[in-house]
C-alpha cells in the first residue's frame, strides 16, 4: 500500500496537475495507492498552534494574510518577537515530528495525517521543484522532511522521486536547510531526481546512497500525445472552461493553423506589475514574427498574463482547462517562449521548440540538456528589449528549420526511461 505524498492536481497549475497524474499512472503499476496528501495540505498550514499548545484558530492567520491588513514580513516579525508558531514544522525535522506526534491527538487533521502512514506500507514522495534551498524555507520542503522521518520512524520505506534539488539563484543555498535535508535524505530507500543536475547536486553529500537519475514522469505522455493533438481544430474558445465563460466572444486562434504560445515564468511571477511591462514588450516583438500569439497562464503566478491578454485583445487559454487539452494545445504550437518546466516538457511531448526563459531554480537550463538541445540558452525572465530581440531571433531559427521530429523522438525515449521508476519502486517494495 502506498501513500503517494505530493499529488499535486489540487493546485490551480499545470505542471503541478500534469506530472502527478503521470507518476500516479506509475505508482499504480507497482501497487494500490492507499492514501493521498495533496498540494494544499503540504504548500499552506492546515492547523495553527503555538508552542506552548495553544490552539490559535486557523481562521486568524488566514483573515490577516488573505486580506493582506497586515504584511507577511510584520506577520512573522510579531511570531517573531512573540516566540509563535503556527505550524508544527520547523527546520529542525526531529521537533517537527515531535510537535506533530504531541498535537495529533489535539487536531483532526493531524490524527488524519497520521492514520495515513499507519495504513501505508510504503510512502513515495512526489518530489517536482520543491527541493529549492530558499533564503525562507518553503513550507513543502519542510513537510517532505517531516514526512520521511516519520515514515521511517514507524517502519515504513520511503522513497523521493521526480525530483529537483537546486540553490536559488539570486540567494544561493540555505545551508541550514540543505545540511538537515541531505540528513533525512540518508534515511530514504530511494531516490530519483529528474535531471542530471540535480544527481550532481546531491551526489557530493549522498555519495554510496540509492540515488538514481530518472526523467520526469510527464515524459510519458509523449505516449498520448498524437491522440491528443487530434483534437486541436476549430479555436481555443470550444475550451472555455468553468469559471472563465463569458457573456461575449473573447479574441480566438485557429488551433489548426500555425500560432506561437506563451507562457510565464515563477521568477517574473515575483514582480506582477514589472513582469506586465517586460512580457507586453516581448509580446511586442514576437508579433513581428507574423504568427499568431497564444497566451498560456499555467498557473496563479501568471496572472499578470491574463491581464495582458486582455489588455491587448490577445487569445489565452484558461489556467483551468483540462490538462491534456492544454498539454496538446502546447504541443501543437510551432514554438513556446517560456520559463515553466512542465509545460516546456508537454509543449516537447508534442515536438514543439521551446525557448527557456530563466526561472528559481537550475530547471529551464537543464531540462534542455535533458531535451539534448544543441545550443542551451536561457534568456532572462524579465526580457528587456535587447533580450526580446534574442527571443524573437531564437523563434524565426525555429520557424525557419524544423525540429520537431527530432524533439518527439527524445521524449519518447524519455519517457521509456522514466517509466523505470516502477522497477525501482517495485524493488524498493519487495526488499526485506
Amino acid at each position: 500500500m502506498i501513500l503517494y505524498l505530493a499529488d499535486n492536481r489540487s493546485r490551480p497549475n499545470w505542471g503541478c496537475r500534469a506530472t502527478s497524474m503521470a507518476l500516479g499512472a506509475l505508482l499504480q503499476q507497482v501497487g494500490p495507492i492507499s492514501d493521498i496528501i495533496n498540494g494544499v495540505e503540504t504548500s499552506a498550514s492546515t492547523m495553527t498552534p503555538l508552542r506552548s499548545g495553544i490552539a490559535l484558530p486557523k481562521g486568524v492567520r488566514r483573515f490577516f494574510r488573505g486580506t493582506r491588513r497586515i504584511s507577511w514580513s510584520v506577520f512573522y516579525a510579531l511570531d517573531s518577537f512573540l516566540d509563535l508558531s503556527h505550524d508544527f514544522l520547523e527546520v529542525d525535522t526531529q521537533r517537527s515530528v515531535e510537535s506533530f506526534l504531541r498535537l495529533k491527538g489535539r487536531f483532526p487533521v493531524l490524527e488524519g495525517i497520521y492514520q495515513k502512514f499507519v495504513r501505508c506500507e510504503m510512502l513515495v514522495i512526489n518530489g517536482e521543484g520543491t527541493y529549492i534551498f530558499t533564503d525562507r524555507p518553503r513550507r513543502d520542503t519542510l513537510y517532505y522532511n517531516f514526512a520521511i522521518a516519520l515514515a521511517k520512524k514507524m517502519g515504513k520505506k520511503a522513497c523521493v522521486v521526480n525530483a529537483m534539488f537546486s540553490d536559488e539563484p539570486e540567494f544561493g543555498k540555505n545551508k541550514k536547510l540543505y545540511d538537515e535535508t541531505v540528513r533525512v535524505l540518508r534515511q530514504t530507500d530511494l531516490i530519483t531526481t529528474r535531471d542530471p543536475e540535480s544527481y550532481d547536486y546531491l551526489m557530493p553529500d549522498l555519495e554510496g546512497h540509492n540515488v538514481k537519475y530518472v526523467p520526469d514522469a510527464l515524459f510519458t505522455w509523449s505516449a498520448h500525445m498524437a491522440e491528443w493533438k487530434e483534437h486541436m481544430r476549430g479555436g481555443v474558445e470550444a475550451f472555455e472552461s468553468f469559471g472563465y465563460e463569458t457573456h461575449k466572444r473573447v479574441p480566438d486562434v485557429d488551433l489548426s493553423k500555425p500560432y506561437i504560445a506563451v507562457s510565464g515564468s515563477s521568477w517574473a511571477a515575483r514582480d506582477q506589475d514589472r513582469a506586465y511591462n517586460t512580457y507586453k514588450g516581448l509580446i511586442s516583438e514576437l508579433q513581428k514574427l507574423g504568427l499568431p500569439l497564444l497566451i498560456v497562464p499555467t498557473c496563479g503566478g501568471d496572472v499578470f498574463l491574463n491581464r495582458l491578454a486582455e489588455d491587448l485583445s490577445l487569445p489565452s487559454v484558461p489556467v483551468g482547462i483540462p490538462i491534456r487539452i492544454g498539454a496538446a494545445i502546447l504541443g501543437n504550437a510551432e514554438v513556446f517562449v517560456s520559463g515553466r518546466f512542465h509545460p516546456a516538457v508537454m509543449a516537447s511531448c508534442g515536438g514543439t521548440p521551446c525557448v527557456f526563459l530563466s526561472s528559481n531554480s537550475h530547471k529551464t537550463r537543464s531540462l534542455q540538456n535533458v531535451l539534448e538541445y544543441d545550443n542551451v540558452v536561457e534568456h532572462h525572465a524579465m526580457p528587456d528589449a535587447a533580450a526580446s530581440a534574442l527571443i524573437r531571433q531564437q523563434c524565426e531559427d525555429y520557424l525557419a528549420v524544423s525540429r520537431r521530429e527530432r524533439i518527439a523522438e527524445v521524449t519518447r525515449r524519455l519517457g521509456q526511461r522514466s517509466s523505470t521508476v516502477v522497477d525501482l519502486l517495485s524493488q524498493m517494495r519487495d526488499a526485506r
